[in-house]
């Protein structure tokens, strides 16, 4: 039996680890919010958020020439939350290529080129925003924020030779020529050639990449908010430069929606300084409700119509 069917199943021990060292009980009492009211503007930017992660695509979409109603964008948008949601690594935008697909006839490689784009673009903004992060603690965390730093700096490298044709066609030539069984080869000339068809030029990808940082500063915001609710006490900055490098670790694909690794990240980064570990898991888990499983009930509800 392969392993990778367990891994998910990863986040889920360790937050039931975190409860039981914390204890649940000290875990549900921290739930007791002290200012309730700043639960509002929270929600109420969720609701922006999913408009801005639209538009977002959709000006995607619209530099690879598809054109298709907003109002239809939106509820496959919505429907890839709700399957993001549930999986590991919030591999669920992937049902969007399938969306896209059927809409255009398009291929299936073809149709999750801009998909792919999207999450490189969401790394990008991540990634710069938690090297942000790891610059201005620096002082406050030690050893193994240099390997936040050396991933940063991998995943830079990598973004710029996906996006260049020219650099991957080179690396890939090698491994078609050397590597690849000949009654593969064909076909995998084939998927890269249509795959690339419709790669638009890097600097037709500055606006989605402004509006994608402009994105996680809104979700990084939301979390602000339930941190004032349940009355823990840190600068906006914080939350804006420390929940990034949290977000990379959410993104190991060993739990659905990062179940777990964010929270045992956040008690080690939080609790230097001095937040209560109960604190933090209310704060994670609640953050996850109110920015997570409202669109992605959203989504789910758009999923139960048979057509757009």
């Amino acid at each position: 039996m392969k392993i990778t069917k367990y891994l998910p199943l990863i986040g889920v021990l360790i937050l039931a680890y975190l409860i039981y060292k914390i204890g649940l009980t000290d875990i549900i009492n921290a739930f007791k919010l002290d200012h309730p009211i700043y639960l509002i503007p929270a929600i109420l930017i969720v609701l922006v958020v999913i408009f801005v992660q639209t538009y977002k695509w959709n000006m995607i979409l619209k530099v690879q020439g598809y054109n298709l109603p907003f109002p239809t964008i939106f509820k496959i948008q919505m429907i890839s939350v709700f399957y993001g949601f549930i999986t590991p690594a919030r591999a669920g935008s992937i049902i969007r290529a399938k969306y896209l697909k059927e809409l255009t006839g398009k291929s299936l490689v073809k149709s999750s080129s801009n998909t792919i784009i999207e999450r490189i673009l969401d790394l990008a903004a991540i990634m710069g925003l938690a090297f942000l992060g790891v610059l201005f603690f620096m002082k406050f965390f030690t050893g193994w924020m240099y390997i936040v730093v050396i991933v940063i700096a991998g995943f830079g490298m990598f973004s710029l030779i996906f996006l260049k044709e020219s650099i991957i066609t080179k690396i890939l030539k090698k491994i078609y020529c050397h590597l690849l069984p000949k009654k593969y080869k064909k076909k995998a000339k084939h998927y890269f050639e249509e795959f690339y068809s419709e790669f638009p030029q890097r600097r037709k990808l500055i606006l989605p990449f402004i509006v994608t940082i402009i994105s996680w500063l809104l979700i990084y915001t939301i979390a602000f908010f339930v941190a004032l609710s349940l009355n823990i006490d840190l600068p906006y900055h914080y939350f804006l430069l420390l929940f990034p490098i949290t977000t990379l670790f959410s993104l190991l694909p060993i739990s659905p929606s990062g179940l777990g690794v964010r929270e045992v990240t956040l008690v080690a980064i939080l609790g230097t300084f001095g937040v209560p570990a109960d604190k933090i898991i209310a704060l994670s888990l609640l953050s996850m409700i109110i920015g997570g499983m409202i669109p992605a009930l959203i989504g789910f509800l758009i999923s139960l119509k048979k057509k757009f």
